[in-house]
Order: C-alpha cells, then sequence, then structure tokens
C-alpha cells in the first residue's frame, strides 16, 4: 500500500504481554499509528498506551462496520402481496366451487374450503391456491343483465356480480328491491321476471307471474283485458320492462343506488331478437 511499517518487540518491561514458549510477540504499525501511540498520555505502562491507540481505532472501525450492517439489513423487506378476494367470497378453481377462508400476504396464497370436498367427518376439504388459479363464481347458467329466480321466491334482473366476493346483485323491479346475494340462493335462469314487457303471438303483454313448478308464466296481455298462460318459448322480452322509468320505484331509482345508468336501446331477448314468435300453444 506504500506505507512505511514499524516493528515493536513487546514483552519488555513488566513482561506481561507474553505467547507460547514464553516468547514475545511483535507488532506492526503504520507511522500515523505509532505517532499517535507516542502523542496518547501513558497511564500505565507503554504498551497499554499503544494498545489504548491501537485498540480505539479497531474499535471504531467494526462500529461503524456494525452500523453499516444494521442499516443494510433494515432496508431488506420480504415482498407483500396484494389481496384480491376477500374472505367468505365464491370462488371457482379446476377442483370445484369453493369459500375464501383467509389470505396469507407473505406469499399470496388464498385458504379456499371446496364446497363440494367433503371429507368423512363431514368438514370440506381446504385446498391453498394463488390468485391466477381462482375466478369469482357465477350462478350455473346465469348472466348479467337476464332474469334469474332466486330462492326468495321472487324474480329479477342480475344487474351484475361483484368479482371481489362473488356477491349477485339482482334488482327485483317488481317489489322494488335490490338484493345482494351469494350464488347458491340463484336457483336459475329465466325467460321474463314479473314486470317485464313481453311480446307474445297475441300482441304485447306484461309477466303478472312466473309458475315455477310448471315453469310458465302469466301475461296480462295489452288491450285485451285477457291473461295468457305461457311457457318460454312462446314469447321475447321487449325493452326494459319499466315505462315508469322515474317512478318511486322505478328502473332509475333502483339503477342510482350503485350508480347504473339504464340503456336506453333496450333489453333484448337472449337471442338478441324480438322478432315475434309462432313456435309453441298458448291459451288466452
Amino acid at each position: 500500500c506504500g506505507k512505511s511499517l514499524f516493528c515493536f518487540p513487546l514483552g519488555t518491561g513488566n513482561g506481561r504481554v507474553t505467547v507460547a514458549y514464553e516468547s514475545h510477540p511483535t507488532l506492526f504499525c503504520t507511522v500515523e499509528t505509532a505517532k499517535k501511540w507516542k502523542e496518547t498520555k501513558w497511564r500505565k505502562s507503554t504498551n497499554d498506551g499503544l494498545f489504548s491507540v491501537f485498540g480505539s481505532l479497531v474499535s471504531k472501525t467494526f462500529l461503524a462496520t456494525n452500523l453499516v450492517g444494521r442499516v443494510e439489513r433494515k432496508s431488506i423487506s420480504i415482498p407483500q402481496y396484494e389481496r384480491y378476494y376477500r374472505d367468505g367470497a365464491a370462488v371457482s378453481c379446476k377442483y370445484g366451487d369453493g369459500l375464501v377462508k383467509k389470505f396469507r400476504e407473505n406469499d399470496g396464497f388464498y385458504e379456499v374450503s371446496l364446497v363440494k370436498w367433503k371429507l368423512a367427518n363431514g368438514s370440506c376439504t381446504d385446498a391453498y391456491l394463488q390468485g391466477d388459479d381462482l375466478r369469482y363464481r357465477i350462478a350455473t347458467g346465469c348472466h348479467e343483465g337476464y332474469p334469474v329466480l332466486t330462492r326468495l321466491g321472487l324474480t329479477g334482473i342480475l344487474a351484475s356480480v361483484e368479482p371481489t366476493s362473488g356477491v349477485h346483485i339482482v334488482t327485483m323491479v317488481s317489489a322494488g328491491m335490490v338484493c345482494y346475494l351469494q350464488p347458491d340462493q340463484i336457483v336459475r335462469p329465466i325467460k321474463a321476471a314479473v314486470g317485464e314487457d313481453v311480446l307474445t303471438a297475441y300482441g304485447e303483454g306484461k309477466v303478472e307471474l312466473y309458475r315455477e313448478s310448471s315453469d310458465s308464466y302469466v301475461v296480462h296481455l295489452d288491450g285485451w283485458g285477457a291473461k295468457l298462460y305461457a311457457k318460454a318459448e312462446t314469447f321475447d322480452r321487449v325493452g326494459d320492462g319499466i315505462h315508469d322509468t322515474d317512478g318511486a320505484f322505478g328502473m332509475k331509482w333502483l339503477l342510482s343506488l350503485f350508480s347504473f345508468t339504464p340503456d336506453s336501446s333496450g333489453t333484448r331477448s337472449r337471442s338478441n331478437s324480438i322478432a315475434r314468435s309462432q313456435s309453441g300453444r298458448s291459451v288466452a
């Protein structure tokens, strides 16, 4: 390094510094260290002074290294994973339907209870899956924007599905309600909800009742003053089902509860057609 070194034989004087075989160690130091040692006030002996200066330098160097190490260790943090699905969310995976029990932030895994996998004691099997292996669950055969039958015995329109929880938002215009339901609270999709306008072979009408036992509809025919008992294949949905959109329980009022905007173009049938259906038989 280009610096001069001094050699000091230790052990002179009181001879307290010794190593094996009664020999004395030799200390090598730079000129700067020797000067600092010389300028130090000697308290006990020459050896103590030299070791005091040299030890002070070593202790300061060790302290600085230790502090740097501590700062570096503090800067290291365990990566945290952001959760998407909430606890209790209804999800689906390649193993079937399940419910999210909890989320582990340290590795990004979800603990999911598989509702259709039963153990001998009757409890559900748990699976540990990442977010990419999950998707929010939607009721079988149902689609957003189409009518559904709920376990409440009421019909409505499946407005949307909240993806982080799997909650189904169903608007029941005939009852003036907005329901937040789990997927298993949806029975099945239907052709039209109560209160919707439909187009039949005898003209337009409004659905007054849906009979689950026979899967049939009671339609009040406009201008006839009669009721039509019909199956789903004998009519189509027309418009958004509510003409009084600005009423106390109109469509605008319902959709404003969760910031939806009604579609001015109207809702078309599942086949995207409003052509008159002549198939099937109806009784007026």
